[in-house]
């Protein structure tokens, strides 16, 4: 749902920057906005702020109004964002680097929705553990947040990358692949979808999840800057609307509602929410805010800049690891190059919804 082929990333970065720029909207002219996702439990709050009115509530507030778009297709919503289709899209930090800032559409993360707390998996038909492994051919989405999931496992295990043999597959093939095909015994995957695989297969065991790495696997929403530097409005109100969305969450007198419209949204009853909810790490805007400003999250940010750098995902351009575009964190460090910054983390509207400010 969540996932970008490195073909997906090479052609739109090379053939979609031109048209981003040609048909990106005034931005300073702007009033209607548009915000996307693909269906998943970290950004599923979405759709919830967009049901109940919540989300009308504060862009009312602003005075502007923001139209909600479900895409069934993950790389197609990128791509409409990075052609400036849409103003705002819900992705992982890893695609936000390699697919809008790497193809030149100066991006910003305005918003952290979730960590990834254990919804990211390596589950195997026959392996016990990470080592169990060691000469085998493990199946995943190549070059996306599976890929990376896969070689962070592997080095904290001690193991070298070619200690496995990566196979690609699709993530919509997975789900059947992984049932109906015998030479696929170990694969990378995610919840929901893991969770009927695992039932089909009742030798299967998880060997590694994404707990295991805390906060590196970061759903966010990005706009493009200059979007949010013309119309701070739209972040002020996706913000607010974000937060007391997670208040209505955390609070067990008022969650009901809201987990009951996301577990029917899903396709799933309570108890399938719940196993979701259990691995997908929601925030409050004090623990975002140092999420977003904290030194972890230069450390995420070079890790996932090398994984990228090393499977190629910033094309011929980038010859060096120096030639990198640069991410610009909350406290005006750069990490890559600091005169090409095309990835900003600006953490001023969740610092705002911190303070009450909003």
């Amino acid at each position: 749902m969540r996932l970008m082929s490195r073909m997906s990333t090479a052609l739109a970065a090379a053939a979609l920057l031109v048209s981003s720029l040609m048909t990106a909207p005034a931005a300073a002219q702007q009033k209607d906005f548009k915000i996307a996702f693909a269906t998943y439990i970290g950004y599923e709050p979405l759709r919830w702020m967009n049901h109940s009115g919540v989300l009308k509530k504060w862009a009312d507030k602003y005075g502007i109004t923001i139209e909600v778009m479900i895409v069934n297709d993950y790389v197609a919503g990128m791509t409409q964002f990075t052609a400036g289709e849409i103003d705002a899209y819900a992705t992982t930090s890893l695609d936000a680097l390699t697919m809008p800032a790497a193809g030149g559409v100066e991006t910003s993360i305005f918003l952290t929705t979730s960590f990834s707390d254990g919804n990211d998996q390596i589950i195997s038909k026959t392996a016990k553990t990470m080592k169990d492994l060691a000469g085998q051919t493990v199946w995943v989405m190549q070059f996306t947040i599976q890929h990376y999931l896969l070689q962070r496992a592997l080095s904290i295990n001690g193991m070298p990358l070619d200690s496995i043999t990566a196979s690609n597959l699709s993530d919509a093939d997975q789900s059947a692949a992984y049932v109906a095909r015998p030479e696929i015994e170990h694969i990378v995957t995610y919840k929901p979808v893991s969770q009927a695989m695992m039932e089909s297969v009742p030798s299967s065991t998880e060997v590694f999840n994404s707990a295991s790495i805390p906060e590196e696997i970061m759903d966010i929403l990005i706009a493009r800057t200059e979007t949010l530097e013309a119309s701070p409005e739209f972040a002020k109100a996706v913000t607010g609307a974000w937060y007391e969305t997670m208040a209505l969450l955390k609070d067990p007198a008022k969650a009901g509602e809201v987990k009951t419209f996301m577990a029917s949204a899903l396709a799933t009853d309570l108890p399938g929410l719940e196993s979701q909810f259990a691995t997908t790490r929601f925030m409050l805007p004090a623990e975002a805010h140092t999420a977003l400003t904290n030194a972890k999250l230069k450390e995420t940010f070079t890790y996932i800049r090398d994984f990228a750098f090393e499977s190629g995902l910033f094309g011929q351009s980038a010859r060096t690891i120096d030639d990198i575009v640069g991410t610009k964190f909350a406290d005006g460090s750069v990490l890559g190059d600091d005169a090409n910054v095309m990835l900003h983390v600006d953490d001023r509207f969740t610092k705002m919804a911190m303070d009450g400010a909003l």
